[in-house]
């Protein structure tokens, strides 16, 4: 008996397992609206826990907007606006819907959302998108004394290293079993310590990205615990254009067989430029493969963009090449102003 129900059990799992791999697939999971649109057809499907467990292993940061109370209400909202008015967001469009143009069901939905935030019932409008590229903010509008505010419930943040030990937390706490991430295969995480520098330093290795003739002034690279994305610190590298040795960060990850994956970070930058002989082509990032005697067998650069910018995501896929044993991940900077980097990660796509 025992053996047949796990079979059943087995089954189920299998036949639930390719429509969420539809859902995946069917989105572009790197932008908001694609985690959004992931999110809605998880809550369309009336998920149970096994099916939030299986998301939550992989994708927690998506699982976790269909059990924490405030994002939770903000999808049962957002499946009772009009379909026209869900298919501006599938096209990455923002969206405002103004209270008294709403029908009673979403009326019904908006004013809940406001009694479960503490909001005056005197609604006025909602809107929902994407308004810096990282997430998607309902931003519900209301009147209180007599004037407009505001309230924003955050949904689709993206995967970073400390934002999804949160969701495993939250999501363990709802349905009674902790997700996991997979150890081998797609979407399993490598080996990449200290992702997001909550432990400063620890696991990287400080180097030398480019210098000029002269031994000093050398430039900075620090942890920085007032401007963050991920967790409670980010690391900022701070030349000027007396800088003559531009300092980076790198990190050696173990790697094998033959596979994509993907490396993503944040980025955000303050007046960073191009002074004296410095070259713009040398501020980058790069994932450099390297054999089992430590020579690259192939490398790629993604540029870093300079100038000033609140933090944008940044992600390059990439194939793991035959006899490749390790990859060496490197964070520089070789020009003025400051740049910061957060929320690393490096998954298997395939």
């Amino acid at each position: 008996m025992l053996s047949l129900l796990s079979s059943v059990f087995l089954s189920i799992a299998q036949a639930e397992q390719p429509i969420r791999q539809e859902w995946l697939q069917g989105a572009n999971e790197l932008t908001p609206y694609g985690r959004l649109q992931v999110a809605l057809a998880t809550y369309d499907s009336a998920p149970n826990n096994d099916t939030l467990l299986e998301l939550g292993n992989t994708h927690p940061h998506i699982a976790v907007m269909l059990v924490e109370p405030a994002t939770k209400m903000a999808l049962e909202y957002l499946v009772t606006i009009p379909s026209t008015e869900r298919h501006k967001l599938r096209k990455s469009d923002s969206i405002i819907r103004k209270f008294d143009s709403m029908d009673k069901a979403e009326k019904k939905q908006a004013i809940a959302i406001a009694k479960s935030l503490g909001l005056s019932k005197k609604l006025v409008a909602i809107r929902v998108g994407s308004f810096n590229g990282i997430d998607i903010a309902m931003e519900i509008s209301y009147k209180h004394q007599g004037t407009t505010k505001r309230k924003t419930i955050t949904l689709a943040q993206p995967f970073t290293p400390e934002f999804a030990q949160q969701s495993r937390n939250i999501l363990e706490e709802a349905i009674g079993t902790k997700p996991l991430p997979p150890t081998t295969g797609q979407y399993s995480l490598m080996p990449f310590e200290n992702a997001s520098f909550e432990l400063r330093f620890r696991e990287w290795d400080k180097g030398v990205g480019f210098r000029f003739e002269n031994p000093e002034p050398v430039g900075t690279a620090s942890v920085d615990e007032d401007i963050f994305m991920d967790g409670k610190t980010s690391v900022r590298f701070y030349n000027t254009e007396e800088t003559m040795v531009f300092p980076n960060l790198s990190q050696e990850i173990p790697v094998g067989d033959t596979y994509k994956v993907r490396f993503q970070t944040f980025v955000q930058a303050k007046n960073a430029r191009v002074e004296y002989r410095q070259d713009a082509t040398q501020t980058k990032i790069v994932l450099d493969y390297l054999d089992s005697n430590g020579a690259s067998i192939k490398s790629d650069v993604h540029e870093v963009r300079l100038g000033t910018y609140d933090w944008e995501s940044v992600s390059i896929d990439s194939f793991v090449p035959e006899d490749a044993t390790s990859l060496r991940l490197t964070l520089g900077s070789s020009v003025s102003g400051a740049l910061w980097f957060d929320g690393c990660s490096l998954i298997r796509m395939e």
